[in-house]
């Protein structure tokens, strides 16, 4: 009976120690996923950023004349494509 209460105790105690490294790593995985929202949100605004002049250049409201628009438009689609990819990766990692 004793080795039995023993046995049990060491196996409640595993048990605890097996379900606070779980949720360890469910708070790290947690905390990695928050940063690189954080880091996707910075992104996003320093892109949003640079639409807003590219636009503002492809509308004339700006004084650098020397961008030719084809460039210009180039450089709009691929903003887009960028913010596209990065709400993709924005999904993704909510749904983690």
């Amino acid at each position: 009976a004793e080795s039995s209460c023993r046995r049990r105790r060491k196996l409640e105690k595993e048990t605890k120690q097996l379900i606070k490294q779980e949720e360890l790593k469910r708070l790290h995985k947690a905390q990695a996923i928050q940063r690189q929202l954080e880091e996707l949100e910075e992104r996003q605004r320093a892109l949003e950023s640079f639409g807003v002049k590219l636009e503002r250049k492809l509308r004339g409201e700006s004084d650098s004349g020397s961008q030719d628009e084809t460039q210009m438009l180039h450089e709009w689609f691929e903003l887009v494509l960028e913010k596209n990819k990065l709400m993709r990766y924005e999904s993704e990692l909510l749904i983690m």
